[in-house]
């Protein structure tokens, strides 16, 4: 009797162990399928659930397409999306793809943070898609190191009511500008409002002015880069600009402007949809930026890019996915922003009439940089704007302090 007991025992001790085998063998390979798949970090700095809706939508259908990779987006603010790449770099752990403002590639790439993918693009088939201004504005020391996803620029908004009430027209030279601007300057109401910030946006709205004067940031000592420094500054000192234009950014500009406390403004086709919603009923109309000697407006925009690391083949493979006509069409649709595409075409809200202009602008807007200590100089230079602005300094005063710190950062 023991030894049947016995036996009956063995038997279904053998039955259950075989039954958690099988168990586990059913188990295993979704396990191992999982464990396979390669996940791949993707860093932008778009704020608001609608744009990281976006980025997430895109990734969700690269995901769904393949099994090899599972795209994970990750929203860093703008001001720490750089530390947080040298940081990952130097602690092994950088993330996969990073979406990244214009004139930061160079940067980025003198560091060692950007994969080279120049061989590789140039044999995707798609490569010739794409504006050589757009492929310039990736490009450093004749390598390319990302790709555009979408460009903007920057043109002159005027309150059409405003302009009309004066019997003034839109400007087109800075004598125009700061006349007209001076004409609607009353009271609380200011006749032309920038973003002045000691920023990247309060650089990107500084180049225009600079450029156009025939200066550049190899010589902000020269007479002309001394002259945009003067003409913004007397623009604040006779009350045609507020004096909080230095802690304005684009979109508090925007908003002074559709709240009716400025009468014209520098800013991007960006702007468009949050004007239609805070002022539905404004009238505006768009022109170029007023010209000093040439007419000049500055290319805005971002690149994506594969990160140095192990996982750059499978992250190109992304890059590619995401730099498609199809995913380029969604995204800058949804940006309000230009494609960097040959053959997709501008969005209807774009094309519209008295919006046009950016379209025939975007294509021949000036790259920032390349410079690798780019956001360095952007801080030297606006640091010194806001001297001259706050009347700390004169314009030739922070010149040639701007020039000097130019010179020690090139050393």
């Amino acid at each position: 009797m023991k030894k049947l007991l016995l036996i009956i025992t063995c038997i279904l001790l053998l039955y259950s162990f075989s039954g958690c085998a099988d168990e586990k063998k059913d188990n295993t390979p979704a396990r191992m399928g999982n464990a396979e798949r390669t996940k791949l970090s993707l860093l932008f700095y778009y704020e608001g659930q609608e744009r990281f809706s976006l980025v997430n939508n895109l990734c969700n259908a690269f995901n769904n397409q393949q099994e090899e990779s599972e795209a994970i987006p990750e929203f860093v603010p703008f001001e720490e999306l750089k530390k947080k790449l040298l940081t990952g770099m130097a602690q092994g752990d950088p993330p996969d793809l990073v979406i990244y403002d214009v004139p930061d590639y160079a940067y980025l790439a003198e560091r060692g943070i950007l994969e080279d993918i120049t061989n590789n693009i140039k044999n995707w088939q798609d490569f010739t898609q794409f504006y050589e201004n757009s492929i310039e504005a990736c490009t450093y020391k004749g390598r390319i190191y990302g790709m555009p996803i979408g460009q903007n620029c920057l043109a002159l908004f005027y309150n059409k009511k405003m302009l009309e009430d004066k019997k003034l027209s839109p400007p087109q030279t800075w004598s125009e500008l700061k006349t007209t601007a001076l004409k609607l300057s009353n009271g609380n109401v200011h006749g032309m409002g920038i973003c002045a910030q000691n920023s990247e946006q309060g650089m990107f709205q500084f180049l225009p002015w600079l450029y156009s004067a025939g200066a550049d940031t190899s010589d902000l000592q020269s007479a002309e880069a001394v002259k945009a420094f003067t003409f913004l500054a007397e623009l604040v000192d006779q009350g045609a600009m507020s004096k909080e234009i230095i802690n304005w950014s684009q979109a508090d500009v925007m908003k002074q402007f559709a709240n009716g406390k400025v009468a014209m403004m520098l800013n991007g086709p960006w702007q468009l949809s949050e004007l239609r919603i805070k002022a539905p009923e404004l009238e505006y109309g768009i022109v170029r930026i007023p010209m000093d000697k040439k007419s000049v407006t500055i290319l805005g925009g971002e690149n994506i890019s594969v990160v140095k690391g192990q996982n750059k083949d499978k992250a190109f493979e992304f890059l590619k996915f995401f730099c498609s006509a199809e995913n380029v069409r969604t995204f800058t649709k949804s940006m309000a922003y230009f494609p960097s595409r040959k053959d997709v075409p501008v969005d209807e809200e774009l094309n519209r009439p008295g919006v046009s202009l950016f379209g025939e602008e975007v294509h021949k807007a000036i790259p920032r940089g390349p410079d690798p200590n780019w956001p360095e100089i952007s801080k030297i230079v606006t640091g010194e704007l806001h001297e001259v602005l706050t009347q700390r300094k004169s314009p030739e005063a922070a010149a040639k302090a701007a020039q000097a710190d130019m010179e020690k950062l090139a050393k």
